[in-house]
């Protein structure tokens, strides 16, 4: 019966559209606050990198094929924390770590302005 319960509440809480950024910026500040004030800076650090490095450049490459916020939101956290650090690592075993991050880190931002210069025509029709 719990489970039914959670199953309702998830669902009807996607189909909430939200469409005032203040109320995502206060949630977004809140959070940083939380980790600011728990971890002291080093969680502040953590958290926006980790923003920075695994979910933005995802998430300006799914911007160019038209998701929907929410969906662009969930597929750039998931996708970031499997892509980045599987280049991360293979790319570390040749080079120092520190560097391997930020050559993909640039890359994925590279890829993203190509993408964005040169559009894909995406067709349901083969």
């Amino acid at each position: 019966m719990p489970l039914c319960f959670i199953i309702k509440i998830i669902s009807g809480c996607i189909r909430l559209k939200i469409g005032k950024k203040e109320l995502l910026i206060t949630i977004g500040i809140l959070f940083l606050l939380f980790f600011l004030l728990l971890f002291k800076i080093a969680g502040l650090r953590f958290i926006l990198g980790f923003l920075v490095i695994f979910i933005v450049p995802v998430y300006l490459i799914l911007d160019i094929f038209k998701f929907d916020p929410l969906e662009r939101s969930i597929y750039s956290f998931f996708l970031g924390i499997g892509v980045v650090p599987t280049l991360v690592y293979y790319l570390g075993l040749i080079i120092s770590f520190r560097i391997a991050i930020a050559v993909v880190f640039v890359t994925l931002i590279a890829v993203w302005f190509i993408l964005r210069r040169c559009p894909i025509k995406l067709s349901s029709k083969p």
